[in-house]
């Protein structure tokens, strides 16, 4: 009887301690560092609006947990691992996936984190009732369009609203209800006109000089034989403000001669220092390795082994550029009302070269020779292959911006950054009609080259795809998916939120007055956090309330929130609209 008894007795205890577990563990359910598991039942893992993101490792789990794995772990952790993944671990696999395995609904999931390491929640439509968060932090959205089937480029409505709670710092208040600046600049207004007649010629069964059969051309435009002192004469620029005919006629005379480029100056304009010809030839040569070494080469058409610079006056506002034009025949043109130079040419604008200006902009009139040369190899490459050489502008000017940053200029990628921030948010990513701000195709390419590794350049030079097609190739994934990636890792990058290599990137974060950030130009966090000050003369982007607005397509607009929130509604009759939220 005795044994009988302590026999029961172990039981009841048993069952007791069994019981205790199970409380505790329900008790616990929105604590978010127990939310990593998913049950595999659910019926919402294939759900469009899902958000957990893809291995970089061939892991065949069944996405019962939130976590990205980067390796072949067990599942036995919610930590990131980045052990012996160098660069490789930023890129995601969509080998024998379909996107199916990587998805899990947010449906019916209230505060579901996107990643179980990161404070990163999904924001759903309607009313979200907001985790709690540290009271000496601020409350960031980010609310962002993309869709790859829309393509008119269209905007989408959402407004988003707030329920305070009482904030421990009360300071002044700020309601953002003003629009987002859309005009487009002069300078933004010639491209855009250089991009038409680009776009008409490359559509047009005219084919530009082809470099391996250039004697076939009667090419009579550039002098034989150019040394210092060479005059051009009857040399084509184009305007926007010529009269009767949309380009300017002008003589030129060669001011120097490098290693690698000839270097005209319009006559009739003040002479160079001595100082800036040797700036801008030692720095050419020097880039123009780079350029070969990263990207690709030109065709020389011109037969003379070098680039020809004609530094002269061009549009307001418009430091230089590249007008492929130029490498067509004339005797192919006389339709177009443009003439080409028949010549390996870029310009730039003699007016930056004054010296006033010249002292607070000499590193971005220099990074100018290196930013239009790629476009030059981007253009001549393709021809080259074969390829649509008319290649989606909002990528060619996002890689001629990272040029400038193989060439080491990334000090003057502060103001580009911080007047996106500042000024455009809203406007779109991949646009040919909405304006570009070169801010924000400069972070984006930037991000593809920590994502994808430095290689994916060469790989969008010669895809036969265009575009985001191109960059899914280069990346290995969606482009969608990459998209909201790169938003997220605006949004959390230096806050010690994550190190998440997709969300957290090194070149992003490096503090004022370290070699990193010499090299790079920027710290993402520290410009957002400029932008963004309670004391700040432009309160753009602060809410205390809400706000309601449109979005283009591949656009993205983070808001700042004034006070502690407790709820936000989120409303939007597009489900290609998304939020997300954070605090730091």
């Amino acid at each position: 009887m005795k044994k009988i008894l302590i026999l029961f007795s172990l039981l009841l205890f048993s069952a007791c301690a069994d019981t205790e577990e199970i409380i505790k563990s329900n008790n616990n359910d929105n604590v978010v560092d127990n939310q990593t598991n998913i049950n595999n039942d659910t019926e919402n893992n294939s759900s469009e609006n899902s958000n957990a993101e893809t291995g970089n490792g061939n892991n065949n789990n069944d996405n019962s947990i939130t976590e990205i794995s980067n390796g072949n772990n067990d599942n036995s952790s919610t930590e990131i691992s980045n052990e012996n993944n160098d660069n490789n671990s930023t890129e995601i696999s969509d080998e024998n996936n379909d996107n199916s395995s990587t998805e899990i609904s947010n449906e019916n999931n209230d505060n579901k984190p996107i990643d179980s390491s990161i404070f990163l929640y999904q924001l759903q439509k309607g009313n979200n009732k907001i985790l709690d968060y540290s009271k000496d932090k601020m409350l960031i959205t980010s609310v962002y369009f993309n869709d790859k089937n829309n393509t008119e480029n269209t905007n989408a409505y959402f407004t988003i609203n707030g329920n305070i709670t009482p904030a421990i710092q009360q300071t002044n208040f700020y309601n953002y209800y003003q629009k987002i600046n859309k005009e487009i600049s002069e300078k933004e207004k010639f491209k855009q006109y250089l991009a038409g007649i680009e776009k008409e010629i490359s559509e047009s069964n005219i084919k530009p000089i082809n470099p391996y059969y250039k004697n076939q051309y009667s090419l009579k435009t550039v002098p034989e034989n150019i040394t210092v002192g060479t005059k051009w004469n009857n040399v084509y620029i184009a305007t926007m403000d010529g009269g009767s005919r949309p380009y300017n006629v002008v003589n030129a005379t060669c001011i120097a001669v490098s290693k690698y480029a000839y270097f005209f100056l319009q006559d009739g304009l003040s002479n160079l220092t001595e100082e800036q010809i040797k700036d801008i030839t030692s720095s050419f040569d020097k880039d123009y390795d780079i350029v070969h070494r990263y990207f690709d080469k030109e065709n020389d058409i011109d037969n003379n082994g070098k680039i020809i610079f004609l530094i002269g006056q061009l549009p307001k506002g418009v430091m230089g550029f590249f007008f492929n034009l130029d490498k067509y025949p004339n005797t192919r043109l006389h339709y177009s009302q443009q003439y080409s130079n028949e010549a390996d040419i870029l310009y730039v604008n003699h007016s930056y070269f004054q010296k006033d200006i010249w002292k607070t902009e000499r590193t971005n009139v220099i990074a100018t020779f290196i930013h239009e040369f790629q476009h030059m190899t981007f253009f001549d490459t393709r021809s080259r292959l074969g390829l649509n050489s008319n290649n989606a502008r909002w990528l060619n000017e996002g890689l001629s911006m990272l040029s400038e940053y193989y060439g080491g200029y990334g000090k003057a990628h502060n103001n580009y950054i911080k007047g996106y921030f500042f000024r455009n948010q809203g406007l779109p990513l991949v646009t040919e009609n909405q304006g570009l701000d070169y801010g924000l195709e400069l972070l984006f390419t930037k991000y593809l080259r920590a994502r994808c590794g430095d290689n994916f350049i060469k790989t969008i030079y010669t895809s036969s795809s265009i575009g985001k097609k191109a960059v899914e190739e280069a990346c290995k994934v969606d482009f969608d998916l990459l998209f909201e990636d790169f938003v997220k890792m605006v949004t959390v990058t230096g806050r010690n939120i994550t190190t998440d290599k997709r969300y957290n990137i090194d070149d992003f974060n490096y503090p004022k007055g370290s070699v990193g950030y010499t090299k790079n130009g920027f710290n993402i966090g520290e410009i957002i956090n400029e932008v963004y000050s309670l004391n700040s003369k432009d309160q753009k982007f602060i809410t205390q309330k809400g706000y309601s607005t449109s979005l283009f397509n591949y656009s993205f607009i983070l808001t700042k929130w004034q006070a502690n929130q407790n709820n936000i509604n989120f409303e939007t009759d597009n489900p290609n609209m998304k939020g997300i939220y954070t605090a730091w």
